[in-house]
């Protein structure tokens, strides 16, 4: 079944009125899927999506909006699934939603979902996110919505404008500060060079101020709070870990600590593949070309989708297989090995 008449079996319910089999289509649609079922199929899948949103009155409230939007936002970790969504107008009828539609008929689960979404259609896709950057009125809206999240304490929400807004209005300026503040850094290193009478080179090179930084999702807390604590207390590592996670950094902190760690620890899991924050922070140390050491987290866990892309053929740190011992010690040789590798290049550079 799953195979042949997934997709139609799917649109019978999901087009249905009765709302628990057909928030239960969406839950089971968003979950059980694989990466090559959702290759397969995404132009279908998507317009089952697509063809809810059009029926949206953004003046009245959809109370089946909510599996909708919730499951289409697990969906999104695909990437076919979100180049389809943007290929058949998903980003127009979301910006419409959240910009011209009556707040009083709008959920908050309803708002963060359709900006998870919008967030997602942001990565690795400069046609979707200029389209937003041109839509003033959208984004005030958005960034209203941010005020208003963190004046009623609705960390959720709050996190989700946040990261649009991120994307959208901050990223590229921020990028340009810190291209300012590096050449700022190389112009002062060479006069300082000059007034030594030494070669540039010979002058010692700025350290990072943290050996690593832990990018991980909340459903993988402890795990990665106990990597954490060993690396800081028992092997002597400057590590940066957002300890409250959804109360705590802000994007800009966690962009922030990136930039000032020389390795970035990801610690794949499905949770993590499927959060718009740690894609956030994953492609952020990507596209920065950090240094990244991955580790699973779970036991028999491939990673695949935009994930697979970011691990490519590097070693991963299996947590999930061996005892922590044994893992943890794998991650100090790995990055210890990797600092010579870096040091003795500089060298023969």
């Amino acid at each position: 079944m799953r195979k042949r008449h997934l997709t139609s079996f799917f649109n019978k319910y999901t087009s249905s009125g009765m709302g628990k089999k057909r928030k239960l289509a969406f839950d089971i649609l968003a979950e059980i899927m694989d990466e090559q079922e959702i290759n397969n199929n995404s132009s279908e899948i998507t317009s089952i999506f697509i063809d809810q949103l059009k029926e949206l009155n953004p003046n009245e409230y959809n109370p089946h909006l909510d599996s909708t939007l919730s499951s289409l936002q697990a969906l999104m970790q695909h990437e076919q699934i979100k180049n389809e969504f943007i290929k058949q107008g998903g980003l127009e009828r979301l910006t419409t939603f959240i910009r011209d539609g009556d707040p009083n008929k709008q959920s908050h689960k309803q708002l963060e979902d359709a900006l998870k979404i919008l967030w997602s259609c942001t990565f690795n896709n400069p046609e979707a996110l200029n389209k937003l950057k041109q839509d003033q009125i959208l984004m005030t809206r958005v960034n209203h919505l941010l005020e208003k999240s963190k004046q009623n304490e609705n960390i959720t929400l709050e996190k989700a404008a946040e990261g649009l807004i991120w994307k959208v209005e901050k990223e590229e300026k921020f990028l340009e500060e810190q291209a300012a503040e590096q050449e700022k850094k190389k112009q002062e290193k060479k006069r300082k060079a000059q007034e030594l009478g030494i070669e540039e080179d010979e002058e010692e090179d700025e350290t990072q101020k943290y050996d690593c930084m832990v990018s991980y999702s909340w459903a993988d807390m402890d795990l990665a709070h106990r990597i954490f604590k060993h690396l800081t207390e028992k092997l002597g590592y400057r590590v940066w870990l957002d300890q409250e996670q959804m109360h705590g950094s802000t994007i800009e902190a966690m962009a922030n600590a990136v930039e000032s760690a020389e390795f970035i620890l990801m610690c794949m899991s499905e949770t993590y593949k499927r959060s718009a924050n740690c894609q956030s922070e994953a492609e952020y140390a990507f596209n920065r070309k950090k240094h990244i050491v991955p580790i699973k987290m779970k036991k028999d866990y491939v990673p695949d989708g935009w994930l697979g892309f970011i691990l490519g053929t590097r070693m991963y740190i299996d947590f999930g297989t061996y005892d922590f011992d044994k893992a943890i010690q794998l991650l100090d040789n790995e990055i210890q090995l990797q600092k010579k590798k870096r040091k003795d290049a500089k060298e023969a550079a």
